[in-house]
């Protein structure tokens, strides 16, 4: 099922949620809610998910520039660009 803007609002017992600007913000299956922190002002121009959260947790998050450098669902975040790999600390704060 799609909405009047032609997103994908409901499929095989999934529900999509939309923000304002289009971006999908939540998603529920099986009873679980998933929230998503989308970044709309960025380098890129695109939309760009920041963190997936289930309930008050981060279950994911994802770290970009330019392009998608890295992200993780556990304390440490690996990021590998050009042949080099960074160890970054969860230390994602969002207001």
């Amino acid at each position: 099922m799609y909405d009047f803007e032609n997103h994908l609002i409901q499929a095989g017992g999934v529900t999509f949620t939309y923000d304002g600007d289009g971006n999908r913000v939540q998603k529920v299956t099986g009873g679980v809610t998933t929230q998503y922190t989308v970044d709309s002002r960025n380098p890129t121009g695109y939309a760009q998910v920041l963190a997936e959260w289930k309930s008050t947790v981060v279950s994911k998050y994802f770290i970009y520039g330019l392009e998608l450098l890295g992200g993780d669902s556990g304390s440490q975040a690996r990021t590998r660009q050009k042949g080099r790999v960074a160890t970054r600390s969860h230390a994602l704060c969002l207001g």
